[in-house]
């Protein structure tokens, strides 16, 4: 069954998620684009009423199905000041993926609290759907993680965590696993039950996690560790843990600013299959460049043995031309895929074959490349009018077509169709208007529409979290 996996990100949350990191560079960009997005959002949110949902269940049909978590108000809210006395439902739904139809739907959480959430995810595992939920912990409240039968949507258990953040949440071999503020817990997917948890060392934070069916990988980072002399450095360690009980398999230091002659680390990221774990290191040089002095990225590509982390091959450490450009791994079907997001500037997708990094192609886009599917569901958006989200070919990141959609949350793809939760915008003129964020069904072929629908009313929802399984 192919998973596919988008999770909403607001600034707020994205703040939570790096408040220990010190990646100066790259948490100015992310923060940039989180407050557009919640720019985006807020006119739907505040223009909420109090219109009917839809209509009654449809049995389920043969196909993919959309498993959607949004939030649903009660009543109109106007200002912020609104929520102290609106009633707020956090709300899964199943839809059939071809027109909408819903098929179930479950009150997750209601009340004020969901007010106070920080961050959800809706995550599908076989036969049964994972909701994950981030709390503060004023009055007691936690993180809390509910179990959905795929089928009718009946809530199978629930289970309170000690800890109120949830983060980068996977599945593998049906249970659940997840970083919970700064560590690694693990669920057991059919009753609920705690299996393990695993903490970082002493001086370091819980980074970058995947999950295969033999192991989850987690990185932790550190940054100005003493060294000798007076000095300090920047450490990353990758850690493989068992399934059933966390135990650890191995560990490597895959990061050190000193050994690896960077002066800071900026980010790790891995991805991880049954035999292999490949690592994107990124870190800074001070250098001078003419006249200008001061940091410039490096960033290197290798690979790890998945049994005892030993090195398999590596590439060459390579210059980013722009310095505030963000990198990100994808793997499929033994390629990797490395996207570089720079905002402004040139973007960049290379890929490289899995078993020696040998890089096959790459190429520039003036496109910001979002979102990215691989291997071949690349789409962007730049300032130009009606060019919020365009599609760009494979072959050199050209433009294929452009649809005039701001996108204001996940983008799932199959079969050859999109389903894009994004503003309608409507050009006239010198002016543009933007209908109620929807789910649009766009054809990949030529971005014309095949279907829109919501969850609910549209003036009183918002969406944060799709699957399609």
């Amino acid at each position: 069954m192919d998973i596919f996996l988008s999770i909403l990100i607001v600034s707020e949350r994205q703040a939570v998620m790096w408040h220990k990191k010190a990646r100066f560079l790259c948490q100015k960009s992310i923060m940039t684009r989180s407050m557009v997005l919640l720019g985006l959002l807020l006119p739907c949110f505040m223009a909420a009423c109090s219109n009917p949902l839809l209509s009654s269940a449809a049995p389920p049909q043969p196909g993919k199905v959309l498993y959607a978590l949004y939030s649903l108000w009660d009543k109109p809210v106007h200002s912020w000041k609104d929520l102290a006395t609106t009633s707020v439902t956090l709300t899964a739904e199943a839809m059939r993926s071809g027109d909408g139809q819903k098929i179930w739907q479950t009150s997750v959480l209601t009340g004020s609290v969901v007010t106070s959430i920080q961050g959800w995810a809706i995550i599908s595992a076989g036969s049964i759907i994972f909701v994950t939920v981030s709390m503060p912990q004023k009055g007691g409240q936690k993180g809390q993680v509910i179990a959905l039968d795929v089928q009718s949507g009946q809530v199978l258990w629930k289970t309170m965590l000690d800890g109120a953040s949830i983060w980068r949440p996977v599945a593998a071999n049906g249970n659940l696993y997840m970083e919970v503020d700064d560590r690694v817990e693990a669920l057991d997917g059919s009753s609920g039950n705690h299996l393990w948890s695993a903490s970082p060392d002493a001086g370091y934070h819980a980074g970058e996690l995947v999950g295969t069916g033999n192991a989850i990988y987690v990185e932790q980072e550190a940054n100005f560790l003493p060294a000798s002399q007076g000095n300090t450095y920047d450490s990353a360690i990758l850690r493989a843990l068992r399934l059933s009980d966390g135990t650890e398999i191995w560990r490597r230091e895959v990061a050190n600013t000193i050994n690896d002659h960077l002066s800071s680390l900026v980010h790790v990221g891995i991805q991880a299959d049954e035999r292999t774990v490949y690592v994107l290191r990124e870190g800074q040089v001070m250098e001078s460049h003419g006249n200008v002095f001061g940091p410039f990225p490096r960033y290197t590509l290798f690979a790890l043995n998945a049994q005892d982390g030993s090195s398999l091959w590596s590439n060459q450490t390579q210059r980013s031309e722009e310095a505030d450009r963000q990198f990100s791994l994808a793997l499929f079907n033994q390629v990797l895929y490395m996207v570089g997001v720079a905002n402004p500037g040139i973007n960049t997708l290379s890929a490289f074959q899995s078993q020696d990094g040998k890089q096959l192609w790459t190429w520039q886009t003036p496109f910001i490349i979002n979102p990215f599917a691989p291997p071949n569901h690349i789409y962007g958006s730049s300032l130009n009018k009606g060019e919020s989200f365009c599609a760009l070919r494979g072959s050199d990141g050209s433009k294929a077509w452009c649809a005039s959609y701001n996108q204001a949350g996940p983008a799932l793809f199959y079969q050859g169709k999109i389903y894009l939760y994004a503003f309608k915008v409507t050009y006239q003129g010198s002016s543009s208007s933007e209908q109620p964020a929807q789910i649009y069904v766009l054809n990949e072929s030529d971005g014309s529409l095949a279907a829109h629908y919501s969850p609910a009313d549209v003036t009183r929802m918002q969406l944060e979290s799709i699957v399609l399984s």
